[in-house]
């Protein structure tokens, strides 16, 4: 009589052990994407937060540049705004103007003002969204701006000197 070996059990056993290693590594090549999903947004939104903070920062700049006179940068405040507002003069053809920059309502605005036009901060034209804006001047003369955007839990500043003609 021939004896058969019964190899049934063990390729069973084998079978399971290589199910059991393709869910782990499933499971394995799961847990990293989500990771590096988590990782990439966290970037992302980082990225937006460090642009915004530039983009407000450079328009604040770009206007002062653009205006850049004697006695023409002051401060003020406004009963509908907290905090300073940066007023900037200006002449067009013979009509003067003023240019405000505020914070309202989360976004920096911009509102051009006509000699006898109240203020109203409805009628402004937003730029970005930041959470703080402040606006110095300093005693040597120079204007500090500070951008301030809130999120996930961190703070994000950038602050900022400019140069103004006083004398």
């Amino acid at each position: 009589m021939k004896k058969i070996k019964s190899t049934y059990g063990r390729t069973m056993t084998e079978v399971i052990i290589v199910m059991v290693l393709l869910i782990l590594f499933s499971v394995s090549a799961l847990t990293l994407v989500a990771t590096g999903s988590d990782s990439y947004v966290n970037i992302i939104n980082k990225n937006e937060t460090n642009s915004n903070l530039r983009v407000a920062q450079s328009y604040i700049h770009t206007k002062l540049r653009q205006n850049f006179e004697r006695n023409a940068v002051y401060l003020k405040k406004f009963p509908d705004v907290d905090g300073n507002c940066l007023v900037i003069k200006d002449g067009y053809s013979n009509v003067s103007y003023e240019t405000v920059i505020f914070l309202h309502e989360g976004q920096i605005k911009e509102s051009l003002l006509i000699d006898g036009v109240d203020f109203n901060p409805e009628e402004s034209f937003p730029i970005i969204e930041v959470d703080s804006l402040e606006f110095k001047i300093m005693d040597d003369g120079r204007l500090f701006f500070e951008t301030v955007i809130n999120q996930n839990g961190s703070t994000d500043k950038l602050s900022s000197y400019f140069n103004l003609l006083t004398r």
